[in-house]
């Protein structure tokens, strides 16, 4: 972990400087700080004095990340304006640090005007510094876009208003797309994780110098931080720990539990098998069990932290030669820092993942994870012509409910509904939000007959569902659009479109019910 001296400086745009230190204060980022630098988009001057008011932004020293978009030309780094310490990370659209790329192309492809609440916030003074009146700017935008788009981060709550004020302004439709923080956490989490990772590697290789008697343990502890820097998962993390330890000191027998807020909630050994969890458990629940010479002469224990919090738990065996063992303890507590880092790393991100591709509120996965993973089964399909078929789902009357019993109970009817969808599918189905209230599945493997008898499941579990609000029991049905592959559909959105048809005719025949594309 770099020292508090050693500070990551995150620069960005104005426009994000909300959001940065919104997920920076909240996470565990106490050697990160954020800064910002005013740039008018549109008008990206790349004159000395912008150069130099970046380079100020940033401080004289220290090390610092400039957050640059497309409003910058990719020469701004290479053109020595800036100082050496400064590190670029560069997107072509600052828009997609918020959002998945593929929704952002979508979008400005159907000439949307896509905003942010850091723009929207100061929107009259911008069109001012641009020179344009309310008759220039309805011109402008009259004829560059179609609608408004906000992607709103939930950081400011006058956003709404302000996009309605805006919109009436120029006399141009608006809509909001809320995105939230988790892809720009996402982001900003492994540039952080990046820098602390190479700040440790230098403080290794230094001591390694200075050192000359510790030279082999230090070349050692390179080696381990190059295999741990970049694992995405805890289980591989774990197996690269056991490895490490395992080729160090030749125990005959270790194992390694991960603790979460206090709990033990996974073990594995090496050699096989595991110790149960409640026996793992104990060693957390009786402290003395955790003291380093609990192992006896012929092993110890090893925890490992981050920010003084357990991550796991390592007990060795059976020393290949236990007088070392004092030896051996020292060395391998020097390594914990490392190991629980690693950790930390996989755990984080294994977290920011599972948050890019689901949906907060319903636990299915969103619409950009969706479209992906139905791509790659519809060429699978294609390729090797297997059955597919989709199902469009949507809740009948759901605007009904927000008005009548309120937007909280509206949520809890997605909420049920989704589990209701989850329950009646296979594992190797795919399930996610399409949208409002609508809900798409993709049945791999999966002919007309069948994939009728799974609408018709879903739709009879959800029929069946016992809601209330206050005294009042609430009904909740839905609509089902079937759709199954066949030689004359040539992509995934032609799918999608006869559902979405099928959909519409269940609807115009009275709802709650299924209906096929005509000739499944």
């Amino acid at each position: 972990m770099p020292t508090e001296t050693q500070k990551l400086r995150i620069l960005v745009c104005g426009h994000f400087l909300r959001e940065t230190r919104a997920i920076v204060t909240s996470g565990d980022f106490p050697d990160v700080e954020v800064r910002s630098y005013a740039l008018d988009c549109g008008h990206p001057q790349l004159s000395e004095s912008v150069s130099a008011r970046i380079a100020k932004a940033g401080g004289s020293s220290g090390e610092v990340v400039l957050m640059v978009a497309g409003c910058l030309p990719g020469t701004f780094d290479t053109q020595g304006r800036i100082p050496a310490f400064f590190r670029i990370h560069r997107v072509e659209q600052c828009f997609t640090l918020l959002a998945d790329s593929c929704l952002i192309d979508e979008l400005m492809l159907e000439g949307a005007y896509i905003l942010t609440p850091g723009w929207l916030s100061g929107w009259r003074s911008r069109l001012s510094r641009w020179g344009f009146d309310q008759a220039t700017a309805r011109t402008f935008f009259a004829e560059s876009a179609k609608r408004l788009v906000l992607l709103d981060t939930g950081v400011d709550n006058r956003s709404a208003d302000a996009l309605e004020e805006f919109s009436e302004y120029i006399e141009r439709p608006h809509q909001t797309i809320t995105v939230g923080l988790d892809h720009y956490r996402m982001v900003l989490t492994r540039i952080i994780q990046d820098w602390r990772l190479e700040k440790m590697s230098h403080a290794l290789e230094a001591s390694a110098v200075l050192t000359s008697r510790k030279q082999a343990d230090e070349a050692m502890f390179l080696d381990v931080l190059t295999g741990l820097t970049h694992l995405s998962t805890e289980s591989e993390a774990a197996d690269r720990i056991l490895g490490l330890f395992d080729m160090l000191f030749a125990p005959r027998r270790m194992v390694y539990a991960s603790v979460q807020d206090g709990h033990v909630t996974d073990c594995r050994a090496q050699p096989l098998p595991a110790p149960e969890i409640l026996e793992c458990q104990d060693w957390i629940d009786s402290p003395k069990e955790l003291d380093q010479d609990s192992g006896g002469r012929q092993g110890f224990f090893l925890r490992f932290t981050f920010h003084d919090e357990l991550l796991g738990l390592l007990k060795v065996d059976e020393l290949a030669f236990p007088e070392r063992r004092i030896e051996y303890y020292n060395l391998a507590a020097s390594i914990a820092q490392v190991c629980g880092l690693a950790i930390s790393n996989a755990r984080m991100y294994q977290n920011l993942q599972h948050q890019a591709i689901t949906d907060s509120l319903t636990g299915l996965f969103n619409r950009g994870y969706l479209f992906e993973r139905a791509a790659q089964e519809f060429e699978r399909a294609n390729r090797y012509d297997h059955f597919l078929a989709a199902l469009m789902i949507d809740i009948d009357f759901f605007k009904n409910i927000n008005d009548t019993y309120g937007h909280h109970v509206g949520d809890e009817v997605l909420i049920e509904v989704a589990h209701c969808i989850r329950d009646e599918l296979r594992a190797i189905d795919i399930c996610g939000r399409y949208g409002g209230e609508e809900f798409v599945v993709i049945l791999p493997e999966t002919g007309s007959e069948m994939t009728l008898q799974v609408a018709e499941r879903i739709r009879l579990k959800i029929e069946g569902l016992d809601l209330a609000s206050g005294n009042r029991q609430l009904k909740v049905t839905v609509s089902i659009g079937v759709a199954v592959m066949d030689g004359d559909c040539h992509s995934l959105e032609a799918l999608l479109q006869r559902s979405d048809r099928a959909l519409y005719a269940a609807k115009e025949s009275g709802r709650n019910r299924v209906s096929a594309w005509p000739g499944n």
